[in-house]
This record gives C-alpha cells, sequence and structure tokens, in this order.
C-alpha cells in the first residue's frame, strides 16, 4: 500500500509577496467547511498558505454561522420548518453571491471524483462575470467526464477566465498562485 505525504506548507515557500503590497481579494469556493476533518485542513494549512502570499481571503464558510440553519431542524411543523430553511438557504446564497462578486479572483478547491456542486456553480458564476480563477485539484482519481481530471466546463473555463488548474500538492499550487498574482497586482495597480 502506497502512502501519500502531506507535508505542511513552509510560509518560506511564499516569495514574491511583500507586505508593503496590497492583498488580492480572494473568494475561497470549496467544499471544505462540511466535515470536521476537512475543516481543520482548511483552517489550519489551506487558508493560513493563501494568506501567506498575500490573499485577504473572503471564505464562505466564515460568512454564515452554522448554527443558523441548525436551529431550524428543530422546528416541529413541516410547513414552518421547510419555509425557514428556504429564508436560510436564501440568506447563505446571497451572501456568497456577493461575495463572488465583491472578489477580484475567485480561488477554487476542486478535489472529489466529482468537482463538488456548489464549488462548481461558484466557478461557472464567477466565470460569467469575468472573474479570474485558480483551480487546485490534489485528488489523484479520474473526475468528470470521459474520465478526465475535472468537469468538462471546469477545464475549459478556468484557463480561459486568466487562470489555471494546478494539479498536484497544495504547496506547489500556492507558489504558482504566488507568482501569478505579482501579473494581477501589476495589471490592477
Amino acid at each position: 500500500m502506497k502512502v501519500f505525504a502531506c507535508p505542511a506548507f513552509n510560509v518560506v515557500n511564499a516569495m514574491t509577496y511583500q507586505p508593503s503590497e496590497r492583498l488580492i481579494k480572494a473568494y475561497i469556493a470549496s467544499p471544505l467547511g462540511f466535515t470536521e476533518p476537512t475543516r481543520r485542513f482548511y483552517n489550519g494549512s489551506y487558508l493560513p498558505a493563501l494568506r501567506a502570499i498575500g490573499i485577504d481571503t473572503m471564505c464562505p464558510w466564515a460568512m454564515t454561522d452554522p448554527a443558523e440553519g441548525l436551529h431550524v431542524l428543530d422546528i416541529d411543523s413541516v410547513a414552518e420548518r421547510s419555509a425557514r430553511y428556504d429564508e436560510f438557504l436564501s440568506r447563505v446564497f446571497a451572501r456568497n453571491e456577493q461575495g463572488i462578486r465583491d472578489a477580484e479572483i475567485v480561488i477554487a478547491q476542486l478535489d472529489g471524483t466529482d468537482a463538488d456542486a456548489g464549488t462548481a456553480w461558484e466557478v461557472g458564476f464567477a466565470y460569467a462575470l469575468g472573474k479570474t480563477i485558480f483551480g487546485w485539484r490534489s485528488d489523484w482519481r479520474n473526475s468528470g467526464e470521459l474520465a478526465g481530471r475535472v468537469t468538462v466546463m471546469a477545464e475549459g473555463s478556468i484557463p480561459l477566465s486568466g487562470g489555471f488548474i494546478h494539479f498536484g500538492e497544495m504547496a506547489e499550487f500556492v507558489e504558482r498562485l504566488d507568482v501569478a498574482l505579482v501579473a494581477i497586482r501589476s495589471v490592477n495597480a
């Protein structure tokens, strides 16, 4: 059985960002907030690595308190529970939609046998708005149509947005993103 290493990101690898440079506001699209193990990685490694290269992370998981939706499940009346849940979903959608609109770039985590449905929608919406999108996939399994690497739509739209999809380790993705941000900062200076 092959064991895959998961080295921690070393902030020293963030080569180009200087604290005197402006931060890039990025919406972070991912399913990583749904489970405890992925939340630990998201908050303990992924977001700190992105912040180390000068990204002002707009985290959809921080935009909504999970308790805001969970209390709805305690309502006995099916009709009232359904109405309250619809209101909750509308608030979450509005916050996330505005977050994408306000972002300069979108960073999408694309692991899974299929990219997460919400993340895929966020990528499509960002593309429609003309945002630059950067995708990261560390999952080595085939995914999407035709046993590809991600979905056809993601593999088509992300490069056309001016971004890229990185297939590999997080540290490599962050280093590549760090270099790409230099160009974004110079264009929008």
